[in-house]
């Protein structure tokens, strides 16, 4: 479990080291939670909002061992945009890390709920919980973990990586604070994912397009 534990830890260090993250984790009973929470992310419908609100449009990934997906979509109703990000393609990993970057400056964050990943599939699939760790360090980078952690002792399932079609990472909720473009993405160089061997595996990172011409009256100063 310890060893399980130190992996995933590895993989957040991996991406914070080199960055010069400070601050402090978020709390878990805040709305940016640190924890695991499982979402649907079958329910994310395309943009249905006026002319007069702002366009979120996905920019696919390209090729890899697999791709870290970013979509969204504007909640009128609410006067935020929703952004879900998931891990998908994998054919056998461990772990998976990154920073997600936003403009603080035109988006603020308002929630943010992550979920285990990877669970994967497979006849093992049981014996293993998924763990996601996300933390806001500094504000504008999003810093984001995953491994999975098995349920018992037994060495069999200390490392042992899976299968992923598509599974949700996080979901966060941004509200504008001026018009103009903006892109919620990877930083270069920070989207990681990891066999249970330890090695490298080639990840493809997508990012959302922001387009406001106006703000909503909901959210105008």
């Amino acid at each position: 479990m310890r060893l399980c534990i130190q992996r995933l830890i590895f993989l957040l260090a991996a991406v914070a080291a080199p960055l010069g993250c400070g601050g402090q984790d978020t709390a878990a009973s805040g709305a940016k939670a640190d924890a695991v929470v499982d979402v649907d992310a079958s329910n994310l419908n395309g943009n249905d909002a006026a002319a007069s609100l702002p366009s979120v449009v996905p920019v696919a990934p390209g090729t890899g061992d697999g791709s870290f997906v970013v979509e969204g979509q504007w909640l009128p109703g609410s006067a935020q945009i929703e952004v879900l990000v998931s891990i998908a393609g994998f054919s056998n990993v461990y772990g998976v890390a990154g920073r997600l970057r936003y403009d603080p400056t035109l988006l603020a964050l308002d929630s943010m709920t992550p979920a285990g990943v990877p669970t994967g599939t497979g006849k093992d699939a049981s014996q293993f919980k998924a763990r996601t760790v996300a933390k806001e360090s500094p504000v504008g980078r999003i810093l984001l973990g995953g491994a999975r952690i098995p349920n018992t002792i037994n060495m069999a399932y200390q490392a042992a990586g899976t299968a992923v079609d598509k599974e949700l990472w996080l979901t966060a909720r941004f509200h504008l604070l001026q018009t103009g473009h903006s892109v919620i993405g990877f930083d270069p160089g920070t989207a990681i994912a990891r066999g249970p061997d330890g090695t490298d595996q080639k990840v493809a990172p997508g990012s959302l397009n922001i387009d406001a011409a106006s703000l909503p009256a909901a959210v105008t100063p």
